[in-house]
């Protein structure tokens, strides 16, 4: 059975290098980003999904110690002007650096990637 997915459907996925300082569990974190998805993209708190990739084996520069990374990735469907992405964004960036206090103080890299689908269906 095909289903066809409600108009704000968004996923997050959050990839992070194994030697960020922040340890503990991402729930508050993504319930943050949910609530920014509500409120900026009017998103159904219902449909969001978030998850949490870890990577031991990764290369940042030249491979020092001290390079950390976290990139979120934020698919939605189209629709939205430029201006309340650029805006859900920025909100977005100002959320992770208050998160991550700890690794940006030790050189962490942050990337933020939204994803607009034309299309998407779950089965």
């Amino acid at each position: 059975m095909l289903i066809i997915c409600e108009k704000y459907m968004p996923h997050t996925i959050l990839e992070y290098s194994s030697n960020i300082k922040e340890k503990e569990k991402f729930s508050d974190l993504f319930h943050d980003i949910h609530q920014l998805l509500v409120n900026k993209l009017w998103a159904n708190i219902d449909a969001c999904k978030s998850r949490a990739i870890k990577y031991e084996d990764f290369l940042v520069g030249e491979g020092k110690e001290s390079n950390l990374f976290v990139c979120l990735t934020i698919k939605i469907l189209a629709g939205r002007s430029l201006e309340v992405k650029n805006e859900f964004a920025n909100s977005m960036q100002k959320l992770l650096q208050d998160y991550f206090q700890k690794s940006i103080k030790a050189g962490l890299k942050i990337s933020i990637e939204i994803v607009e689908l034309e299309h998407y269906s779950k089965f």
